[in-house]
């Protein structure tokens, strides 16, 4: 068994996986916005003051709530989704939120609408799989890097040897001639095909690159850095659930999270895992409220 973890995620897009989970109902801020064209370009031209060379308050949180939803969490339609607001002004206030953990959440509802989606596909009718699959292609290529034939450009060497993150270098690789949905197709019926786990599955064990809490050694040794570093591995090794939930209100949307389950992508030995859900009926359990807000406290 293969999947994006945590530490995946890490390593291609250098966010911490120790910070809080994010609530959209413990923040409500004053300001007041008018988001009345939300296609992107008109979007654009309205919340940007030409009169004044210095960025709003208001702009920087366009900006943000454009970038999430074209970039990160990619919307189904071609257009600003109102709903990332609220996280758009938590994280220009500076509000300690773990993206990545939501990122990943959001990759696994969406992948599993993805599921429903193909099975009730029905010949001449169009799909649009919408989300952070961009999550998932990364994590397809860094995994299965040695099965493709890649080169990056010339005029790329530079900034591909000084890659930050994983991440970074993989949008700049080039594949030959083939398109990203040749790609992705190639990669993922190599996943599905997958039976013998090799070193080069385990991309991130190495923590070759990537920001400075990213690289240090795990076990750590007594130093100052240690409870940072035991810290970021007890979030990437613990099982718990991930929320995908960005709006108030709902949907109250928990994907369990098991690393327990794939051991060896850490670089560690795989025993017997055991499952967050003990019995048929968890998985019946209603998404409401206080079911995910019980959950949520023990992330």
């Amino acid at each position: 068994m293969l999947t994006p973890t945590l530490l995946d995620v890490a390593g291609l897009t250098g966010l911490k996986p120790t910070s809080p989970n994010f609530d959209p109902d413990s923040h409500h801020s004053k300001m007041s916005f008018n988001f009345s064209r939300l296609a992107y370009e008109n979007f654009i031209k309205d919340q940007h003051v030409s009169t004044n060379p210095d960025v709003s308050d208001k702009e920087h949180v366009a900006f943000l709530t454009y970038w999430l939803s074209m970039y990160i969490f990619c919307s189904r339609s071609i257009q600003v989704h109102k709903i990332f607001k609220r996280l758009a002004v938590q994280l220009y206030e500076g509000r300690d939120i773990c993206l990545g953990k939501l990122i990943l959440g959001s990759l696994d509802e969406n992948l599993n609408q993805a599921v429903t989606s193909i099975k009730e596909y029905q010949s001449g009718s169009s799909m649009i799989i919408p989300g952070p699959i961009w999550l998932f292609q990364l994590w397809l290529l860094e995994t299965f890097r040695t099965q493709l034939t890649i080169h990056f450009p010339t005029a790329f060497a530079k900034a591909y040897e000084n890659r930050s993150t994983e991440g970074i270098g993989l949008a700049i690789l080039q594949f030959g001639k083939k398109s990203s949905q040749e790609i992705f197709s190639i990669t993922y019926e190599t996943l599905l095909k997958c039976d013998v786990f090799t070193p080069s599955l385990a991309p991130f064990t190495t923590r070759v690159r990537g920001p400075t809490w990213f690289k240090k050694d795990f076990p750590a040794t007594p130093n100052e850095d240690e409870a940072e570093i035991n810290a970021t591995w007890k979030a990437y090794l613990t099982p718990t659930f991930l929320s995908s939930r960005i709006i108030d209100g709902g949907p109250y949307g928990l994907y369990g999270y098991q690393p327990n389950h794939v051991a060896r992508q850490f670089g560690l030995i795989q025993p017997k895992p055991s499952s967050l859900y003990k019995c048929l009926e968890d998985l019946k359990q209603p998404l409401i409220e206080h079911v995910w807000r019980s959950n949520l406290c023990h992330i």
